[in-house]
């Protein structure tokens, strides 16, 4: 008779990080922000892990945390997900939870940065950690 092999494909284990649109890396990059408040981030790419630990392309939990020096952040919206270690909109400091498919279209799709009139001249760093909660955190910094 025919044998038959059973192939199991993994879910993909690459750790969570982002980039620009344009292919650059988050990671070192150096942002001039001008215009009016806030600056509004539509240009940041959430990539990995590739699927969702039920193979569904999107529902693994990824914990989110943005800070700047200074400044404060907000998202475009919030719908459907809360804040957590006592940080809110409008903080320098903002960590929430969300799943990957959310990450990708809603939450990381529409950052946004504002700061106060005196701070418009000095460098600010912005750093993001994203926690699979299976590899190491890395931490994420742009200028």
């Amino acid at each position: 008779g025919e044998g038959v092999v059973l192939i199991h494909v993994a879910p993909q284990d690459t750790p969570a990080t982002l980039r620009w649109a344009s292919g650059d890396t988050f990671h070192g990059s150096v942002i001039p922000v001008t215009g009016s408040k806030p600056f509004i981030m539509r240009n940041l790419v959430f990539e990995g892990p590739g699927l969702g630990s039920q193979g569904d392309g999107g529902s693994e939990n990824i914990i989110v945390i943005l800070s700047a020096t200074k400044g404060y952040f907000f998202l475009g919206t919030s719908d459907g997900m809360y804040f957590e270690n006592g940080t809110a909109s409008g903080d320098k400091r903002i960590q929430f939870r969300a799943n990957t498919s959310a990450l990708r279209s809603k939450y990381l799709a529409d950052v946004r940065y504002a700061w106060d009139d005196d701070d418009c001249a000095n460098w600010v760093e912005w750093n993001v950690t994203l926690d699979d909660q299976r590899n190491t955190p890395p931490l994420l910094r742009a200028q």
